[in-house]
């Protein structure tokens, strides 16, 4: 698991860099960096709640709980609906917010991750 780990951050960087590459699910378009940080996020799933976060990425999971609270809120209460497309935007920023932290945090994978840098820029 840590080769396919280190070879899809690798790849990570080098799609995030093609935002024409997408998968078109018709409510969003799935970009396929975004495909790659789910893979990853299923994979290292177990690590993810045991991992301890700092507290910058701690701050950010208070304000995506806000962002979350709001979306239900502002659904339950609003008489417009919220677009789908937002709601999916909003839940599927999750597992980016998740797993890069939590795997760029090894300096391991720092040379995968850099090189598909160097690649994609």
């Amino acid at each position: 698991m840590d080769k396919i780990n280190k070879r899809l951050l690798f790849l990570f960087p080098i799609f995030f860099a093609l935002p024409d590459l997408v998968i078109n699910l018709g409510i969003i378009n799935l970009r396929i960096d975004d495909l790659i940080v789910y893979i990853l996020f299923l994979m290292n799933l177990k690590s993810v709640f045991s991992f301890k976060y700092h507290f910058f990425i701690r701050l950010q999971f208070i304000l995506l709980g806000y962002a979350l609270a709001s979306l239900i809120i502002t659904s339950g209460f609003t008489l417009h609906q919220i677009s789908a497309y937002d709601v999916v935007r909003t839940v599927g920023s999750i597992p980016l917010l998740v797993i890069l932290p939590l795997l760029l945090n090894k300096k391991e994978y720092h040379p995968n991750f850099f090189d598909g840098v160097f690649i994609g820029g």
